[in-house]
């Protein structure tokens, strides 16, 4: 294994348009507890397998939508839509996030369709709650060696997000937020 190193190079640093989706899942607190209540000391191990399933679940439908789930943060997911166009390409902008923000947004009503009041255990559901955003990121990835780290800065659209879906959870509704530059075009 190579030694800790007493420098670490400057991070690469990219902007990327795209859109942001938010995704937070609800009645985690009642599979924990209804896990403890059956399972006793063990009832974290099934939280996490039922946690984990129903992940995937979720993975599989925003992998089918072009998303890449970039980040997870216990039982949320951040999801960016990667800008795939070819260097030679014309698209602008602005019609790409136009079409990520589609993207986001079908991707979304598939996620809800499909994962709202899903049926974990008896007694026990996990719900998903959406949010959207569309704008720019940085992206940084940090190397050394073996190691690599990648985060994005400047997830302002992600804050958006979190906000409207936390507003809307008890409705079961999508907030979408959009650029009024961007929404112009869709």
């Amino acid at each position: 294994m190579p030694p800790f190193p007493t420098f670490f190079p400057i991070p690469r640093r990219r902007k990327i348009n795209t859109a942001c989706l938010f995704c937070d899942v609800s009645g985690f607190t009642a599979l924990s507890e209804r896990m403890g209540q059956i399972h006793g000391e063990k009832g974290a191990e099934y939280v996490a397998i039922h946690l984990n399933r129903y992940l995937k679940g979720m993975c599989k439908l925003i992998a089918g939508e072009g998303g890449d789930a970039f980040k997870f943060a216990g039982d949320a997911a951040i999801v960016l839509w990667p800008d795939e166009r070819e260097p030679d390409s014309k698209q602008t902008d602005q019609a790409l996030l136009a079409e990520c923000a589609r993207r986001a947004v079908q991707c979304s009503l598939k996620v809800q369709q499909q994962m709202d009041n899903l049926i974990m255990d008896e007694g026990i559901s996990l719900s998903v709650k959406c949010g959207i955003g569309v704008g720019s990121v940085v992206r940084e990835i940090y190397e050394y060696l073996y190691y690599k780290s990648d985060f994005s800065a400047g997830l302002d659209i992600v804050a958006v997000s979190e906000i409207d879906a936390g507003a809307r959870a008890a409705l079961g509704g999508l907030a979408v937020e959009l650029d009024p530059v961007v929404a112009g075009d869709l």
